[in-house]
């Protein structure tokens, strides 16, 4: 039940009072309820989520056979027929595993892959790795669909919706892409004078009206100081 909500909190692809009503057992009367965040910003664009899907399911396949010490923190182990423990990979190892293959998605942070995650789980092509329901898979392994989707040489697109996560990553991503072009424009002698110009106005500004002190007129000592001070001028 906790999952379903949070999958519901997450999902953006469609009428959330469609959705609600769905889970029920029952039938909306109309596609889109009107009031929804969905229905009233829209969906979102879709992405097509080939390279992240296949990246994803190549790291989970080389995590999932490979041998590591069965001291290892945040890993669980089972036994297989050789009688060595084989590990099962948790979603933050996957995510480094990703980060180490391919330095396109070096700098994709955690919250994208959990979305990513999710897609692949609804789609059938990861499952969780032991028997617990959690709210965000938490040890993936890949199902047979996932793995003849790995192996398939298609170009066929990948489309699908971001999720709420994604979305916020998407955010995060364009800040951060906003501040190395800021850093770069420092190498462009233009920009660079122009920083350096309204830098150097602002700290006149702020020179200039530090000498200011605003006097309290209800006090003898603010009214005298004020008098003195229309004397000079």
């Amino acid at each position: 039940m906790l999952s379903d909500c949070f999958r519901y909190g997450m999902s953006t692809a469609s009428c959330r009072a469609k959705t609600l009503v769905k889970y029920f057992g029952e039938e909306f009367s109309s596609d889109r309820c009107l009031i929804c965040d969905i229905c009233v910003t829209g969906l979102p664009e879709l992405q097509n989520l080939k390279d992240d899907a296949t990246i994803f399911l190549q790291a989970l396949a080389t995590l999932n056979t490979r041998y590591r010490n069965p001291f290892d923190d945040g890993t669980i182990y089972s036994e297989d027929r050789s009688g060595k423990l084989k590990e099962k990979a948790n979603l933050r190892s996957v995510i480094s595993e990703i980060r180490l293959q391919s330095q396109k998605f070096a700098a994709t942070d955690q919250l994208w892959w959990r979305g990513v995650a999710r897609i692949l789980e609804a789609k059938g092509y990861i499952c969780e790795g032991d028997d617990m329901v959690r709210v965000c898979i938490k040890y993936p392994e890949p199902t047979e669909l996932g793995l003849k989707f790995l192996q398939s040489e298609t170009e066929d697109p990948f489309y699908a919706y971001a999720e709420a996560d994604m979305l916020l990553s998407m955010k995060k991503c364009k800040s951060f892409s906003s501040f190395s072009d800021w850093k770069r424009g420092w190498a462009d002698p233009e920009i660079r004078r122009q920083r350096l110009q309204r830098k150097q106005f602002r700290t006149k500004k702020r020179k200039r009206h530090s000498g200011r002190q605003r006097r309290d007129l209800s006090t003898a000592r603010g009214r005298i100081a004020a008098k003195i001070s229309k004397l000079k001028q």
